[in-house]
């Protein structure tokens, strides 16, 4: 079990895009966290906010994380909450590296204004609330092993920065 490498961030971060990326350079398979949790669920994250609540969709994210976890050599790109629970990143930390892709909040905004599809983000004042969720993860993304600073930076630029800065598992 492990050498599977999960990026965490705030949504927005371009984890999607650049675990597609790393998938391609190094030739790995990739999960998309999110997508599981869709599936398992059998609809729309925003759905199961509005039916069940937050408290169900972390559980969900947690189970379908315990299975990333069964798989070996991954690129896992998680949902911006993930890191909200600790067994979640003892999880990950146990079956592979933590890479936290790090932005500036404006950045984060201007990529996500917009996203009908955040329900997070369904607020009188969006950018307000992408604040208050940043500030109540950032000491959790700081856990990661890796920060990857992506200010201004393309998801070619990350996944370029991943790849020449990390000590990935198993790499050829």
């Amino acid at each position: 079990m492990g050498e599977n490498i999960y990026l965490v961030g705030m949504m927005g971060s371009g984890k999607s895009s650049v675990a597609k990326l790393l998938a391609q350079r190094l030739m790995r398979s990739i999960a998309d966290l999110d997508d599981m949790i869709v599936q398992a669920a059998g609809m729309p994250i925003a759905v199961i906010f509005a039916r069940y609540g937050e408290q169900r969709f972390r559980a969900l994210e947690t189970e379908q994380l315990a299975v990333c976890a069964q798989y070996e050599r991954y690129i896992v790109a998680t949902g911006g909450g993930v890191v909200i629970r600790d067994e979640n990143i003892d999880r990950m930390k146990q079956s592979g590296i933590v890479i936290y892709l790090a932005s500036p909040l404006d950045e984060l905004y201007d990529r996500i204004a917009g996203d009908g599809a955040r329900p997070l983000l369904q607020a009188d004042n969006p950018r307000k609330r992408l604040e208050e969720i940043f500030i109540l993860r950032k000491a959790q993304y700081e856990k990661a092993d890796y920060t990857i600073d992506t200010t201004g930076k393309n998801p070619d630029e990350i996944t370029e920065t991943i790849l020449s800065t990390t000590t990935i598992p198993g790499k050829q």
